[in-house]
């Protein structure tokens, strides 16, 4: 076989396949230009034009900045994992061991280099959505500084 018919033929890897189509779905035609476009700003200015292109995105995009949100810093996880113990403990139920494990679980951010990384973040916050109501609603009563907040923008409709 020519070298050309080779490179014709080939076979990729499912996995490969699979995470090509999942970001075509999930991004459109180019995401590549989505990624070139999100990196090249001056360092102070990407995280606001980042959240913004990641809101662009939809749902799926304000996910990622919510869990972006609690997983840049430790106190706010922390924080998250009480609240989510505490709102179990005010409804009154007997924990079983599965809801348990859920309150332990932290939210999984996603990324390119793991071709289910996307799924495995929206799995999780189904899994912990009343975790993550919870501690979005309890930053808007108890903070008063705007940049210790999830911005409105960026939280997901019921």
């Amino acid at each position: 076989m020519a070298e050309e018919d080779i490179r014709n033929h080939r076979t990729r890897c499912f996995g490969h396949i699979l995470n090509l189509a999942a970001r075509a779905f999930l991004w459109g035609e180019d995401p590549d230009s989505f990624e070139r476009e999100a990196f090249t700003e001056a360092a102070f200015q990407v995280e606001e034009r980042e959240l913004r292109l990641w809101r662009k995105r939809g749902a799926v995009g304000k996910l990622h900045n919510i869990v972006r949100f609690v997983r840049a810093s430790p106190q706010r996880r922390e924080l998250m994992k009480s609240l989510a113990c505490d709102q179990n403990d005010e409804d009154g139920y007997q924990l079983f061991e599965e809801e348990r494990a859920a309150i332990d679980l932290e939210l999984m951010q996603n990324n390119e280099t793991r071709w289910n990384s996307t799924f495995l973040m929206i799995q999780r916050a189904i899994r912990k959505r009343e975790h993550i109501d919870h501690f979005i609603a309890y930053l808007e009563t108890k903070t008063s500084e705007p940049r210790q907040r999830v911005p409105v923008q960026d939280q997901l409709s019921p």
